[in-house]
């Protein structure tokens, strides 16, 4: 069973994403922030793929300097990032993963993770 490290600060959000992961037969780790995010990479978790909010609040790093540092220890470690922020991906530039829009689709976020799982 594949293990997602989901990374959400807006708690309902969360907990819907979480809940339709595990029925879809994956193991989530969820965690309300960045920082408690790199707390679970840090404990060595086993994680299959990264499912990262781009945009959190102003004391958290964002959803791309988090990423960015742990695909440096984890380079082959799938992302997808979420976003309602148009902006912020323009601004970016290149993500180091695929990026889908809020509202997002729960069965579009299913197949986007079983691609990245089996690329």
């Amino acid at each position: 069973m594949p293990t997602i490290l989901l990374v959400e600060d807006d708690r309902s959000l969360s907990q819907l994403i979480e809940q339709h992961l595990t029925e879809s037969g994956f193991s989530v780790i969820a965690a309300p922030g960045t920082v408690a995010a790199l707390d679970q990479v840090r404990a060595d978790r086993k994680i299959d793929l990264l499912l990262v909010d781009l945009v959190m609040p102003a004391d958290q790093p964002n959803g791309l300097a988090f990423a960015v540092t742990v695909k440096m220890q984890a380079p082959q470690l799938p992302v997808i990032f979420m976003t309602g922020y148009y902006g912020f991906v323009a601004r970016a530039g290149e993500l180091p993963g695929s990026v889908l829009y809020k509202p997002v689709d729960l069965d579009v976020l299913t197949r986007e993770i079983y691609l990245r799982l089996n690329a």
